[in-house]
């Protein structure tokens, strides 16, 4: 991945790093942090569960929308925990063996609440600031929407040293 991706979306996202890693400097996010890219063709709605960024080094997310029409349907509701403190252990979370059983014991009957939606509208960019206690839930898709999302996710792996 280039690395003017990386800068260019730690510079968009940088007032939510640094809110969140205080002591983090930008030259050492430019070094450490990578990006993730991806084209996603939906046809019949693309429904992404719950997923919490913190649990997965995302610090960063951005996702374009190409279609020809807005669906009210289909949008992200951001989420944010009732239960701050509950955390995943990030050392078991990166390990493949106990990946599974960690993402498990950190969703199941976590309480959240609904704080924002973002719609789906036709060519739109949307680039969100995550940070541990933000939820990302895609809602229902009428049928036979379609569209293309190009989405890009940056990940900083050492961000845990730079509270």
């Amino acid at each position: 991945m280039p690395n003017d991706i990386v800068e260019t979306l730690t510079d968009v996202f940088w007032n939510s790093i640094k809110y969140q890693y205080p002591n983090a400097e930008k030259n050492i996010v430019y070094e450490q942090a990578f990006v993730e890219s991806m084209i996603v063709k939906d046809t019949e709605g693309y429904e992404m569960p719950p997923h919490q960024d913190g649990g997965s080094f995302i610090v960063g997310y951005a996702q374009l929308f190409i279609t020809d029409e807005t669906d009210i349907h289909h949008g992200i509701i951001l989420h944010k925990s009732l239960q701050p403190e509950r955390k995943m252990n990030i050392a078991n979370a990166v390990d493949t063996d106990k990946q599974g059983d960690e993402y498990d014991a950190f969703y199941k009957d976590h309480n959240t609440e609904a704080v924002t939606t973002y719609p789906y509208k036709s060519n739109c960019l949307y680039a969100l600031g995550c940070d541990d206690t933000t939820w990302h839930e895609v809602k229902s898709v009428k049928p036979g929407f379609s569209r293309y999302s190009l989405i890009w996710q940056l990940y900083w792996n050492q961000r845990g040293e730079y509270l």
